[in-house]
């Protein structure tokens, strides 16, 4: 959980990576706020199985890999999960 915050906190940084309204958008199939507000988003872990991150943004959930060892490894699948799976409903 403390790499998710820390990618929460710190994800627009990074140039070309994905931002936090990639986030959003990846999150919850919008880039604006929902109107239940923040709260009622929820993170969940994934299995060791899956690499990238998912997201059921009907339901505004966002699961996250927890097989990554290292923090660049578990950025470059957050990124890449955001990246490439904005508009396709959370899943690659």
């Amino acid at each position: 959980m403390k790499l998710f915050v820390l990618y929460f906190d710190i994800g627009s940084n990074f140039g070309e990576e994905a931002s936090l309204g990639n986030l959003l958008s990846f999150w919850t199939g919008s880039d604006v706020i929902p109107p239940g507000g923040l709260n009622n988003l929820e993170v969940r872990y994934l299995g060791e199985s899956c690499l990238l991150p998912q997201a059921n943004a009907c339901f505004g959930i966002l699961k996250i890999p927890t097989v990554q060892s290292t923090k660049e490894q578990f950025f470059k699948s957050m990124n890449t999960g955001i990246l490439y799976g904005n508009g396709h409903f959370g899943q690659l």
